[in-house]
């Protein structure tokens, strides 16, 4: 299974700023289609950060409502990792199982066979990871709606997108508001990326070569 690793440098200037206006780094990812609302890791930074995780995804369904700041909780998951190409179901007694059914390659579907009063509940990836060295298990990458009797595709993308705020904690729905983005690409084989918070621009930036 393909390994990722991103490092975050933080010079002093920027961890004073940081620690004065309570500002964490958060990591998002999304899937094909989709902007990044949920935030997949949380943390204070330190001098030098290191993100690790493997390209492995689980599925998972929750009741939480999607209003911006509310934490998902998980009512029901999938191990990780689950079999991409494959079709799982939501059943009627709140397990996610593997069908006999295929999917799409490459993509993970989720087929919603759970009647609630709300007519839907709130799906995704999840996605374990190491932050400065802390196994963090199971986080949600991704959440979106659906409908009793539909199914939903997630394709991951191999991007992680980077901003700063004092507000959110991991698996919430965070939106960036008006923090400066910076979305990173994985793609082309490319597997550990180094990049740094520039303070003049407010975002994070790839070192000169």
């Amino acid at each position: 299974m393909t390994f990722f690793k991103l490092s975050i440098d933080i010079f002093y200037e920027e961890l004073h700023l940081f620690s004065q206006a309570d500002y964490k780094i958060f990591v998002a990812k999304t899937i094909a289609g989709s902007r990044p609302t949920v935030a997949w890791q949380v943390f204070r930074p330190m001098r030098n950060n290191t993100i690790s995780w493997e390209e492995e995804y689980g599925m998972y369904a929750s009741s939480t409502p999607l209003q911006d700041g509310a934490t998902l909780r998980k009512t029901s998951e999938t191990k990780i990792p689950a079999k991409a190409g494959k079709l799982y179901s939501l059943q009627e007694n709140g397990a996610i199982e593997n069908s006999d059914e295929d999917g799409k390659a490459h993509v993970f579907t989720l087929l919603n066979q759970f009647p609630t009063l709300q007519e839907s509940v709130v799906a995704g990836l999840c996605q374990n990871a190491q932050v400065n060295g802390t196994q963090i298990d199971g986080k949600a990458v991704s959440a979106m709606p659906v409908l009793y009797k539909n199914s939903i595709e997630m394709q991951p993308c191999p991007s992680v997108h980077l901003w700063i705020s004092s507000r959110g904690e991991e698996s919430s729905l965070a939106q960036p508001g008006t923090s400066t983005v910076t979305e990173l690409s994985f793609e082309d084989g490319i597997n550990e990326i180094t990049s740094y918070f520039d303070i003049r621009t407010g975002k994070f930036l790839l070192p000169r070569r």
